[in-house]
């Protein structure tokens, strides 16, 4: 039996990548643009899984999924969110409102695949054959899982912090070298010694432009799934980013 999921997302390139991915890997798919389509075809679909932006156009997921568990008839329905923000305090708002999983872009599909194989596994909906799992054990592994999640953004956020000092650091230490030999080279007559200064600058500027690049590329390398990674091999201990 295929399982029933309901994508309620405002952003149609996501909302149908997501559709067509789902479709390819056995599953019935419903589509809704705003929080109130969403939650009309919830109740007369009563689908197996949702997967809600947090970000609509006419109302936040939050209040979607309040309506859904304030609903008898959709409040075993779990959810998935899905968001272009993360934060600490949407993780954990998420978690006090009942949401089953959270996942913030840039996530793959195969993220995605194993968030609604996990949920339809412990769910409380007839497909997940949930007579013979424990109500309050699924609940309690909701909250774990999402729990988790807070943690791993904690440290994201924490190593995001400790990098960026770093960065800053040297951007400053590289801005008095530059400095210094621009004023060498404004009181230097000699030729050579004001090619070696022009050649500093060169240098340090060069130097700059690197680290720069890499503050655009922290975003790319703090991931959910590069941070066992990190912390396996103490990359901030190597950058000396914990003194």
């Amino acid at each position: 039996m295929k399982p029933n999921i309901l994508v309620i997302d405002n952003e149609d390139t996501i909302r149908e990548n997501v559709i067509e991915f789902l479709t390819s890997h056995n599953m019935n798919l419903l589509r809704a643009q705003t929080g109130e389509q969403g939650l009309e075809k919830a109740g007369q679909e009563k689908p197996d899984l949702i997967i809600c932006n947090i970000n609509l156009s006419d109302m936040e997921g939050f209040q979607v999924l309040e309506t859904l568990k304030n609903n008898t008839e959709t409040s075993f329905i779990p959810v998935i969110f899905v968001t272009r923000k993360s934060s600490r305090k949407i993780y954990r708002k998420a978690m006090e409102l009942g949401a089953n999983d959270y996942l913030s872009f840039p996530f793959t599909n195969e993220e995605l695949l194993q968030a609604i194989r996990t949920r339809l596994q412990t769910s409380t909906v007839p497909y997940a054959n949930s007579d013979s799992i424990n109500t309050t054990n699924s609940k309690q592994g909701d909250i774990d899982t999402l729990q988790e999640k807070v943690n791993t953004l904690s440290k994201k956020e924490k190593m995001q912090e400790q990098i960026l000092d770093k960065l800053h650091e040297d951007l400053r230490s590289n801005l008095s070298k530059i400095k210094i030999a621009i004023y060498m080279l404004k009181n230097e007559a000699n030729a050579d010694k004001r090619q070696r200064y022009i050649k500093i600058l060169e240098e340090e500027c060069n130097w700059e432009m690197e680290l720069l690049d890499k503050v655009s590329e922290l975003r790319n390398l703090l991931t959910p799934d590069n941070l066992k990674f990190l912390e396996r091999y103490d990359f901030l201990d190597k950058l000396k980013l914990n003194q």
